[in-house]
């Protein structure tokens, strides 16, 4: 056994999947268990100029789901406690992930009656996907600065003079945003995540939507990526999003009655699914998946176009 597998706590999961396994198991054939993953595969040598995305040749391979869409260690924070630097995999995704599970398979039963617990259960798990993905995480870890902290001293500083007060002394709040190192960062980027993950603010925006689950028309399957869900901004009069849970299966959530017709008729009447498998494949960034590889010169012509795919990102 290596060092580096001695060093792994008993129970601490290393394969951080950003897109869940559960998800896309919808896509494997029956007789092999496996999808399509369709990508562009290229590091660029140290020194050299970065290719085009779009000059990468696409390669398509057969994948189990549990073997694609993961970066080891991924939401792993090592410079805390063994208690919390595999919060977000270990505790937060293996619950929000479980959830959404039980969730999906009622929505595919035809089940949209559910009581406050699993509505919770379904918009933490959409969440979680707006968020979930390396370049987010990046994003984050990169905004730990000594500048964003001072820029939450609004919020923060109160409550810490206060508890300060509380415990009798401790160093001021200037001090301590001075004295702050690696471990002190990763926490606020735990906390940071796991708040905008589990928000209170938009999962009651889309817990008030109206849900529903429509099968695809057209000839063509659904394809799922790393970018699955096409959304609106949330705040506008006809807010809705858009996210493919199999091959033949859309889920549906709409600010209102009307909103949620419009995209009825349209998957109905206006070739929808087509729609959404062109913007799925341009948004993606890394991965698309399809049950088999019939599409390669769709894929071709566009992944790797990297559109902006959520008013979230």
């Amino acid at each position: 056994m290596s060092e580096e597998q001695t060093s792994i706590p008993q129970g601490e999961r290393t394969k951080h999947h950003y897109i869940p396994v559960f998800y896309l198991s919808n896509w494997t054939s029956p007789t092999d268990g496996n999808l399509c993953e369709f990508s562009r595969p290229y590091k660029t040598p140290p020194g050299k100029t970065e290719r085009p995305v779009k000059a990468i040749p696409m390669k398509a391979k057969r994948v189990h789901p549990n073997g694609t869409g993961y970066i080891k260690n991924l939401y792993k924070f090592p410079d805390l406690n063994p208690r919390m630097r595999n919060f977000l995999e270990d505790r937060f995704f293996l619950r929000v992930d479980d959830d959404g599970a039980r969730v999906m398979q009622r929505l595919l039963n035809g089940d949209t009656e559910f009581d406050a617990n699993a509505k919770s259960a379904w918009a933490r798990f959409l969440m979680s996907m707006f968020h979930r993905s390396p370049e987010n995480i990046d994003r984050v870890l990169t905004m730990m600065t000594p500048e964003y902290v001072r820029s939450l001293e609004p919020e923060l500083r109160p409550r810490y003079e206060q508890r300060v007060a509380e415990k009798g002394g401790g160093p001021t709040w200037d001090e301590l945003v001075a004295n702050f190192k690696g471990a002190d960062y990763q926490q606020f980027a735990l906390l940071l995540l796991h708040r905008i993950m589990d928000s209170e603010r938009v999962g009651t925006v889309l817990t008030n939507m109206i849900w529903t689950v429509a099968p695809r028309y057209g000839i063509y399957p659904l394809f799922t990526s790393d970018r699955p869900i096409w959304m609106t901004p949330l705040g506008q009069n006809d807010a809705h999003l858009i996210m493919p849970l199999t091959p033949d299966h859309f889920f549906f959530a709409g600010r209102d009655e009307a909103t949620l017709h419009m995209l009825e008729q349209t998957n109905l009447h206006r070739g929808l699914a087509e729609v959404v498998n062109n913007r799925l494949v341009r948004q993606a960034r890394r991965f698309v998946y399809a049950r088999d590889d019939k599409r390669k010169q769709f894929m071709q012509n566009r992944l790797g176009d990297r559109l902006s795919w959520s008013p979230l990102e």
